[in-house]
C-alpha cells in the first residue's frame, strides 16, 4: 500500500514525518492532488525490502527506501484510487535491478535503491504518490 495513504503507524500520522512537506491522504475527499486516476493505492513490493504493509517512497530526494517489485519482465502492477489497475514497465533505476537481487543491504538486512533526480521510475512514482502541501 502507498505509504502516504491511510495512517502509517510506523512513522506517525499518515507518513508526514517521513516525507515532510508532502500531503497525506486519510479519506477519499483528500485526493485532489493527484487526482484519484493518478493516485496509486496498491503495488507489489520487492521481496528483498518487504518489511511492513506499506511501500514507502522518499519524495524529497531520489531514493527507494522500499523497492517496488520488478517481476514479470520488468513490470509492476498498480491499482489506483478510482478503481482501475495498470501495469507499469520500469525504464530507469528499477529496470536495472532484476528481481531486486542486487539491492544494497542496509542495517537490519533491508535494502534500498538510490536514483537520480532525472530517474524516470522515481519521477513516475513520485508524481503518483503524493503532492506537495
Amino acid at each position: 500500500m502507498n505509504g502516504m495513504m491511510g495512517i502509517y503507524w510506523g512513522v506517525g500520522s499518515g507518513g508526514d514525518s517521513y516525507n515532510p512537506g508532502w500531503r497525506t491522504y486519510k479519506k477519499m475527499s483528500d485526493l485532489t492532488c493527484p487526482q484519484p486516476t493518478m493516485s496509486w493505492i496498491f503495488a507489489d513490493e520487492s521481496m528483498y525490502t518487504l518489511n511492513d504493509g506499506y511501500l514507502q517512497m522518499n519524495l524529497n530526494q531520489p531514493d527507494f527506501p522500499d523497492v517496488p517489485a520488478n517481476y514479470h519482465g520488468g513490470v509492476n502492477c498498480f491499482t489506483f484510487a478510482d478503481g482501475h489497475g495498470e501495469p507499469h514497465k520500469w525504464k530507469g533505476a528499477l529496470a536495472r535491478v532484476p528481481y531486486a537481487k542486487d539491492i544494497t543491504a542496509t542495517s537490519g538486512g533491508i535494502g534500498r535503491i538510490g536514483a537520480s533526480a532525472q530517474d524516470r521510475d522515481w519521477l513516475w512514482l513520485k508524481d503518483r504518490t503524493a503532492c506537495r502541501q
